[in-house]
């Protein structure tokens, strides 16, 4: 069940965007996200629209927050994947916005603040009630799109049960059971067999076919993945375990250098388009800087040793997975298998993070060099380090 509360912007946008993506909120800003603007220059691209306004008014923008409740299991990931569509539903790609999703208190929130000019039309968004309950009905749609319980008899549509609402508010129902211990196994696996034996050990029978399926002890029937929820089919959950496992060991990188703005799609938006040329000088002196200077290095000794990065954390990781299969598929006692699983990992995070840490960076320079020296330069130089 998400909550939704609307308000005008009548004064300093710069304020309600600085608020909504602090780092300590947004996890380093990793839940943040925005269309027809970035963040950093979001108050002065919102200002270039607001010019070519086709009417009057003193509303500069609209702050929408979308409050999950805290007895749902709705992560951060699931909330700012909820909170792109609705972004997408009730703006329809007419609005530059900025998305961010607060992970730093008792429950999981989205905020927006959207232009309150269409980048297209130049006219006003238009808030009364009938636009209030658009949002509402399409926030309540997408939670029960992911299995998030939604309470609806105030705007007169049929909703659960009062029963049906207090098993999924207490934990009593099957699906709710069968999607808590889904979401338990994805997070303690790094591969789909692991998954499936992580269910099996919680006492699950598992049928596979067109659609997988699961019954608990005690249950009669089985009840299909997907029949709770889009997160739960067994293609995303395959994806779900993929990101989990490229998400394991890699932290916060805060870059050294900037990736270069390719400016050919800045050109509609002078404001935008100087700021890029700006963090492009910034960026490529910086790249200049990290090769030459704190390096000392070539770009085929860059190259040689961004592939001795690459080769080793490929080789640890591949060892890693290949271990834990090796304990999920032999151990029969759940505590002692996730014990051993997370030991292991635990071993291996420190290797995996340092290298992980390097290879974005170095992946950053890397790109930045191909803008700097031309595809064809850079090529030829590179060759050299993988010729030795």
């Amino acid at each position: 069940m998400a909550v939704t509360k609307i308000k005008p912007i009548r004064t300093t946008i710069e304020k309600s965007i600085a608020y909504i993506t602090n780092g300590d909120k947004t996890n380093d800003c990793l839940y943040v996200s925005s269309e027809h603007c970035i963040p950093e220059t979001a108050a002065v691209e919102f200002q270039f629209y607001l010019d070519k306004a086709r009417a009057g008014g003193n509303t500069i923008g609209r702050h929408l927050i979308q409050s999950f409740s805290p007895e749902d299991d709705v992560t951060p990931e699931q909330a700012h994947e909820i909170g792109k569509k609705l972004a997408t539903e009730i703006l329809g790609g007419q609005y530059a916005y900025v998305l961010a999703t607060h992970v730093d208190c008792g429950h999981i929130h989205n905020h927006f603040v959207w232009c309150a000019v269409s980048i297209e039309t130049h006219r006003r968004y238009v808030s009364n009630k009938a636009s209030y309950h658009k949002i509402q009905e399409s926030s309540d749609r997408l939670c029960s799109e992911y299995s998030l319980s939604v309470i609806t008899e105030k705007s007169g549509h049929s909703g659960k049960s009062y029963s049906e609402y207090q098993a999924d508010k207490y934990g009593t129902s099957w699906k709710t059971l069968l999607r808590r211990t889904i979401d338990a196994a994805v997070r303690s696996s790094s591969t789909f067999e692991g998954f499936l034996t992580f269910m099996q050990e919680s006492g699950y029978e598992i049928k596979h076919g067109k659609y997988i399926s699961f019954r608990a002890t005690g249950q009669e029937r089985f009840t299909r993945a997907k029949t709770i929820g889009d997160n739960y089919t067994e293609e995303r959950i395959r994806e779900r375990l993929l990101e989990v496992k490229q998400m394991m060991f890699l932290p916060f990188v805060k870059p050294t250098t900037e990736r270069i703005i390719d400016r050919s799609e800045t050109r509609s938006n002078a404001a935008y388009d100087h700021w890029a040329s700006l963090h492009n000088l910034h960026a490529m002196a910086d790249t200049h800087n990290y090769l030459s200077q704190h390096h000392d290095m070539d770009l085929a000794d860059f190259e040689q040793r961004y592939a001795d990065c690459v080769a080793r954390r490929n080789a640890a990781q591949a060892e890693c997975d290949n271990a834990c299969q090796k304990i999920a598929a032999t151990n029969k006692s759940i505590m002692n298998t996730l014990k051993q699983i997370n030991d292991l990992k635990s071993r291996t995070a420190k290797e995996i993070s340092a290298l992980n840490t390097e290879i974005v960076e170095m992946d950053r320079i890397r790109n930045n060099a191909h803008a700097m020296y031309g595809e064809q330069l850079y090529s030829k130089h590179a060759r050299k380090g993988v010729e030795r």
